[in-house]
């Protein structure tokens, strides 16, 4: 009676160790998930913005109005330097590049990276023409810009030359011709300032440019689909955490 006694406890005393031990949960997200910004549709939605809202350069007293249209590395190979596996890979002799720094995450193997030179590839001859398209209408309103920025310092400089003839003449006095001169000054900045906020307006005015601005968007999310297939989860995931602060206004 003894030995089915013993038998019993340690049974139940095992049963009771298993159950204080806790199941690995299935929802642990495993270390490469891409957060909500990281999918090739989130980081192409940052791109559009930046397209639609470039930067644009205050038209001032000696410079023109200048418009960034969309972010320069759109138009580099991520991969060039990445590093290969095997004899045919080496180190890189600098991480000062952000293109160099995100992609030495990790290492590509030999069909890896002519995969994905083929893919650049491809993605410059989907975006060639639209990005040309953008670049010409923006130069179109820079070179607006330009001449209207030439009236505006040309008016103000007759301004400037009336009230100082006005002055020797003695038709005004000293004083109001420090009003004047002053009050000449506010309308030249004024102007100068609403050319920018024209610029900006005949920015989105631009159907066509809107279009082109939509197909670059989809030739970079085609282009990060392809990356993602070619490196898979986990080396597009490093990649692009790194990556992805490229698409930002700087």
């Amino acid at each position: 009676m003894k030995k089915y006694t013993f038998q019993f406890l340690l049974l139940f005393t095992l049963l009771f160790i298993g159950s204080c031990v806790k199941e690995p949960s299935n929802n642990t997200p495993s270390q490469f998930n891409l957060s909500a910004d990281e999918t090739p549709s989130a980081v192409t939605d940052t791109l559009i913005n930046v397209i639609e809202n470039p930067t644009i350069s205050d038209a001032g007293l000696l410079l023109d109005l200048v418009i960034t249209s969309y972010p320069s590395i759109i138009e580099s190979d991520y991969f060039v330097f990445a590093e290969m596996e095997g004899p045919q890979g080496g180190k890189l002799t600098s991480k000062d590049s952000s293109i160099k720094k995100c992609s030495d995450e990790f290492k590509i193997t030999a069909e890896q990276k002519a995969q994905l030179n083929k893919a650049f590839i491809a993605k410059e001859e989907c975006m060639k023409s639209q990005r040309d398209l953008v670049k010409s209408i923006d130069k179109k309103i820079e070179e607006w810009a330009k001449a209207e920025r030439e009236a505006i310092m040309a008016k103000f400089k007759n301004a400037v030359n009336e009230i100082n003839m006005a002055y020797q003449a003695g038709k005004i006095t000293e004083s109001q011709k420090k009003e004047m001169l002053s009050a000449a000054e506010k309308t030249r900045n004024e102007s100068l300032a609403k050319l920018k906020m024209t610029a900006k307006e005949k920015l989105k005015a631009s159907l066509e440019r809107a279009t082109a601005s939509g197909k670059i968007q989809n030739c970079e999310k085609i282009y990060l689909e392809t990356i993602k297939k070619i490196l898979g989860e986990e080396k597009y995931a490093k990649w692009i955490k790194c990556h992805k602060w490229q698409y930002r206004k700087k």
